[in-house]
């Protein structure tokens, strides 16, 4: 293998826009990026002088992810890496994280005999109502916003369904649609 530097021990760190969780606390992302070339051996990461890590470095790269104590505003923040003699020191600007809120709503889109025929397919489509009315059932003691819902995209798993399961399938799904929980 050929390199047209040399390669050497260093570090780069990067500071992401993102709070992660250690235990209770929460952190904000860095990640060191350390090239070592020496014999495995315990680091210690400081920020502004305070231990923040001890790890191993192994022979190569190593991308360790810290976590430092937020800010609310653009500050710079010396952070030292030490290995046996090896010290690596690299400032960086950490900027406050935007907080997001963020709602995870569950999707599916129905493109029948896309993924195989409709005789193939049809038994899944069937099951999928019979795990929607189940959800409900499982969630009707959670608060309104929380309960799940489901909705049928598709016109003809509803009507093969109607037409194949029992009385008591086809009563749930009435209830549910009647709830407005599911959508037909």
């Amino acid at each position: 293998m050929a390199f047209k530097k040399a390669v050497k021990t260093g570090v780069t760190m990067n500071a992401f826009p993102a709070i992660i969780r250690k235990g209770t606390l929460q952190l904000q992302l860095v990640e060191a990026a350390i090239f070592y070339f020496g014999k495995e051996t315990e680091s210690k990461i400081y920020a502004d002088g305070n231990l923040i890590e001890t790890t191993n470095l192994k022979f190569g790269y190593n991308a360790i992810n810290l976590g430092l104590t937020p800010v609310s505003k653009p500050t710079l923040i010396d952070l030292k890496v030490v290995a046996g003699h090896t010290i690596l020191r690299k400032v960086i600007t950490l900027d406050p994280v935007k907080k997001w809120k963020i709602k995870l709503i569950q999707h599916t889109h129905t493109d029948i005999g896309y993924t195989r025929s409709q005789t193939d397919i049809l038994a899944e489509h069937l099951r999928y109502i019979d795990y929607a009315l189940d959800y409900c059932d499982a969630t009707d003691s959670y608060p309104d916003n929380a309960k799940f819902r489901w909705t049928c995209e598709a016109a003809w798993p509803v009507d093969e369904y109607l037409k194949c399961r029992p009385a008591s399938q086809i009563e749930r799904l009435i209830k549910r649609i009647k709830e407005a929980r599911i959508d037909a």
